[in-house]
């Protein structure tokens, strides 16, 4: 299975991007990192919490439906 939020990169510009496509959402990361690795590792930490919460919440509407 794919996941929805995905970290990625171009150039210097990092962001997490919905693969949803329903939006077309990106968020562009900036601040002050050592390199750009760290500012890609930020970006892939935020993408995995994210995915993370929508397993949560499609694991959560399933306990519902099921009752």
């Amino acid at each position: 299975m794919m996941s929805r939020w995905v970290a990625d990169s171009y150039m210097e510009e990092v962001y997490v991007q919905d693969n949803d496509f329903t939006h077309d959402g990106r968020l562009h990361i900036s601040g002050d990192f050592d390199d750009l690795r760290a500012k890609i590792k930020y970006a892939e930490m935020i993408a995995e919490r994210l995915n993370k919460y929508d397993l949560m919440r499609d694991y959560a509407i399933q306990m519902y439906r099921d009752l």
